[in-house]
C-alpha cells in the first residue's frame, strides 16, 4: 500500500519579466528542462524563499499575451495540452493552488492592440476563477526603449487593472509598473 501526498505548489507565468531573462533562463526556455531549479534574479526563486511554497517558473522572453495564453492550460492550469509549440503536453505535476500572471509589454512592442492585451488577460483571469485557482496579476512595468504610444497604452491597461476591470475574476492586481519606476528600486 501507498500514499500519494500532494504539496500546494504556485507557478509564475509570463514573459521574461517572469522568467528572469536573459541570464537566468526558466525550465521552459530551450532546450525544456522540467528538472531545473530555479535561481537567484527569478521572481519564483525569491517568492519561494518569502513563502516557503513550491514555485514553478513558467516564463517564457519574448511572448505576448496571445502566446502566455495559448499555453496557459498546460503551463498554468496543469492540464495535459498540446499547445502546438514543440513543448511537452504536460509541464505540471498537477493543478497550482496560484498563478502569478505578468504580460502584456510584448504586445505593445509587436503592435497588437490594447483591446486584445485586456481580451487576454480576461480570459487568463476567468480560468483561474473557474478551475478555483488563486490569481495573482502584475500589472505592466515600463521599459528603456518605449516609445510614446506604448508608454500611453501600458498607462491605458494598468488604469483598467487599477479601475478594478478583473475584480468579479478575484485577481489580485500588484502595481509591478510603479515599482519598476521608481528609481531606489532600479538603482541596482
Amino acid at each position: 500500500d501507498s500514499i500519494r501526498v500532494s504539496v500546494p505548489f504556485w507557478v509564475v507565468i509570463g514573459d521574461s519579466q517572469a522568467e528572469g531573462h536573459p541570464a537566468t533562463h526558466g525550465r521552459l526556455h530551450s532546450p525544456v528542462n522540467l528538472t531545473k531549479a530555479d535561481v537567484t534574479g527569478q521572481l519564483s526563486f525569491h517568492l519561494r524563499g518569502l513563502t516557503n511554497y513550491r514555485w514553478f517558473n513558467h516564463g517564457i522572453g519574448g511572448q505576448t499575451s496571445t502566446q502566455v495564453l495559448n499555453r496557459f492550460d498546460r503551463d498554468a492550469l496543469g492540464r495535459t495540452y498540446d499547445a502546438g509549440d514543440g513543448l511537452p503536453t504536460r509541464t505540471l505535476s498537477g493543478k497550482p493552488v496560484g498563478v502569478v500572471i505578468i504580460a502584456g509589454i510584448n504586445d505593445l512592442y509587436s503592435g497588437i492592440t490594447v483591446a486584445t492585451v485586456k481580451s487576454n488577460l480576461t480570459q487568463m483571469a476567468v480560468k483561474c476563477q473557474s478551475e478555483g485557482i488563486y490569481c495573482v496579476m502584475l500589472n505592466i512595468p515600463g521599459d528603456e526603449i518605449i516609445t510614446e504610444t506604448q508608454a500611453k497604452q501600458v498607462d491605458e491597461i494598468n488604469q483598467w487593472l487599477r479601475d478594478g476591470a478583473l475584480n468579479a475574476y478575484n485577481v489580485a492586481v500588484v502595481d509591478y509598473n510603479t515599482w519598476w519606476r521608481d528609481p531606489t528600486f532600479n538603482d541596482n
